[in-house]
């Protein structure tokens, strides 16, 4: 099992309840971009977007957008990441405090972790960078 997989944030087998897209447009992922690499995450603090509810069914977080209809369900790591969103954090805010959990896994593959994790959302339209 890859550290991608044996951390990843969101669940395997997560699922867009609409057809229509919902991030924003420009977003890495819809336009076809890869996913950041660790030394490209320098960039802004990203927030919550304030169209997305989040409610906690166990450990997990499950954010629904109301503008899109999407729905996304968090595992557990990304529910904790999620928490952390509460107020603006940065990519490196974020690596802090997954690598704070989870010691073992190395500064390198946290952030690539965070960087797909903050892609997710982003074409999602679940965060937006923080003004």
């Amino acid at each position: 099992m890859s550290s991608s997989e044996r951390w990843s944030t969101l669940e395997p087998t997560c699922t867009q309840q609409s057809n229509e897209p919902a991030g924003p447009e420009g977003a890495r992922a819809s336009a076809g971009v890869d996913p950041l690499t660790p030394s490209e995450v320098v960039g802004p603090s990203y927030a919550r977007c304030e169209a997305v509810e989040a409610s906690t069914v166990g450990d997990r977080v499950v954010l629904y957008h109301r503008t899109s209809r999407s729905a996304l369900v968090l595992n557990p790591t990304g529910s904790r990441l999620w928490e952390r969103l509460a107020t603006p954090a940065s990519p490196q805010d974020l690596t802090a405090a997954l690598r704070e959990r989870f010691p073992e896994v190395s500064r390198d593959d946290a952030l690539r972790d965070v960087s797909a994790f903050l892609d997710e959302l982003t074409r999602h339209g679940a965060i937006v960078p923080a003004s």
